[in-house]
């Protein structure tokens, strides 16, 4: 389970988990936000981040610097092998075999941005999401318990000021399953998930709309065995820091940090907006999608 910790010990660790301290004058070049195959190929990974003559693995959101280049494995497929890397606020360049060199520095944000992209690489690439553990709601028999955010210690709070839909993964239960919102005794809204799906096809998660509604909401979620997940959500004013008051020049980028922000900033409280910011790119910027990946699955918080 995660916990809020100072910026300085997040930082810490995302070096630690990068396997390297990178010394302050290298230029950011870019973020590693794509990449297959995901899995090693006959026990072999097909390519590696060479940075001063040491290879490293890549992974969601690694920060790339100037020097890096991508290795690929001799006799690696063109046409199916590939790192996309982030390199300005909507520009992606994606590198195959045989060779991977990166660019110069683009955007010199990405250096001021330095110790979000840290926090968000340690958010993505916690040594508790291990990928060979995970188990993805696809492959689940029908005899799991419903599970919904069971790391949760704290009441949910949600921003009283946004209008974006609220999103909403869990685990186990049997379909089909049944989403309500209220707030002050009125039902607001009501979605039911795979209502013709078979358990092992079944895609637990939800968008929900609430609307700009006085008050605090509370959320039920009905399996169809009758058992029921309930919790009450607060809204309270979210108060951005400067760097991220207004996230339209960071692109894609900017909903990613707000949400690995939120995360930072408390014990989990805070993952319903945190989902409600990476929802509406996860289409379009993978490591959103990873993160509501691991908060469906229970391992975030």
């Amino acid at each position: 389970m995660h916990s809020g910790i100072s910026l300085l010990a997040v930082v810490g660790s995302a070096l630690l988990l990068a396997g390297t301290v990178i010394a302050a004058e290298k230029s950011v070049v870019g973020i590693v936000i794509d990449f297959s195959p995901r899995e090693a190929v006959k026990g072999k990974r097909l390519f590696s981040i060479d940075r001063e003559g040491r290879p490293y693995a890549v992974k969601e959101n690694e920060i790339v610097y100037e020097g890096d280049t991508i290795n690929f494995a001799e006799g690696a497929n063109p046409n199916d092998t590939f790192v996309e890397i982030l390199v300005a606020a909507d520009k992606v360049i994606k590198l195959k075999p045989p060779k991977g060199e990166l660019p110069a520095q683009e955007w010199s944000l990405l250096q001021v941005l330095w110790p979000r992209l840290a926090s968000a690489y340690r958010w993505i690439n916690s040594p508790s999401s291990d990928e060979s553990k995970l188990e993805n709601a696809l492959s689940r028999g029908d005899d799991n318990a419903l599970s919904v955010l069971p790391n949760l210690r704290r009441p949910l709070v949600i921003s009283d000021a946004s209008d974006k839909p609220l999103w909403l993964g869990w685990s186990g239960g049997i379909p089909p399953f049944t989403l309500t919102v209220a707030a002050q005794g009125k039902q607001l809204s009501q979605t039911v998930v795979c209502a013709n799906t078979k358990p092992a096809e079944c895609v637990r998660e939800a968008t929900i709309q609430i609307g700009r509604a006085d008050g605090d909401i509370q959320l039920a979620l009905t399996s169809g065995d009758h058992t029921t997940w309930t919790q009450m959500v607060a809204r309270k004013p979210i108060a951005w820091k400067a760097d991220l008051a207004d996230v339209a020049p960071l692109g894609k980028l900017g909903p990613f940090l707000r949400a690995t922000d939120l995360l930072d900033r408390g014990h989990g409280e805070f993952v319903l907006e945190s989902a409600r910011e990476l929802a509406p790119v996860s289409s379009s910027y993978p490591p959103a999608r990873s993160m509501l990946n691991q908060i469906r699955d229970g391992q975030i918080p």
